[in-house]
């Protein structure tokens, strides 16, 4: 009986420890589930983003905003000028509106206004976000390298991740 209980301990813990790669959440050495979410309406980018053209082959950055999010259109507006700066080098920068129905429309307008030129998408029924970003924060970034694999998100934005991302993101692209 003892025994039983203790192979069913390392089990669960076995579980526990791995449950964040199984969910998909997004945990630093995890590689991400893949998704594939339309552009805005509206906005510059048109198209459909598909995670598994890139994953494994370019450096990516994903950052989740929304519209009502004043820290996060600071941080597209700085996604857009490192995107500019680090594309020629494969940095490939997507940003997952988590708007609901009845803000979506206005994230294509939120893209144009921004100048932001990379791929804005919407996930309106979530099934992208709860995967990856289960706790619906914003802004809500998450670097994967070369390799696939998640090397670094954040929380948030402050003014050390504005100074920092220059050279975090040189470092992705290296």
């Amino acid at each position: 009986m003892a025994r039983r209980m203790k192979t069913l301990l390392v089990a669960i813990a076995i579980l526990v420890v791995q449950a964040p790669v199984h969910l998909g959440m997004a945990t630093v050495g995890a590689r991400p589930p893949d998704f594939t979410l339309r552009g805005a309406a509206g906005a510059p980018w048109k198209g459909t983003f598909k995670l598994s053209e890139y994953l494994g082959k370019k450096p990516v950055v994903i950052t989740f905003t929304a519209t009502w999010c004043a820290p996060c259109e600071l941080e597209m507006v700085a996604l857009e000028k490192e995107r500019v700066r680090l594309e020629s080098r494969g940095l490939v920068v997507v940003a997952i509106a988590i708007d609901d129905a009845s803000t979506a429309p206005q994230v294509g307008s939120m893209a144009r206004r921004l100048k932001v030129n990379f791929p804005v998408v919407t996930d309106v029924d979530s099934s992208v976000t709860s995967r990856i970003n289960p706790r619906r924060t914003c802004p809500f970034m998450i670097a994967i390298d070369k390799t696939g694999k998640i090397v670094r998100e954040s929380e948030g934005w402050t003014a050390e991740h504005m100074k920092n991302l220059p050279k975090d993101l040189e470092a992705l692209v290296n």
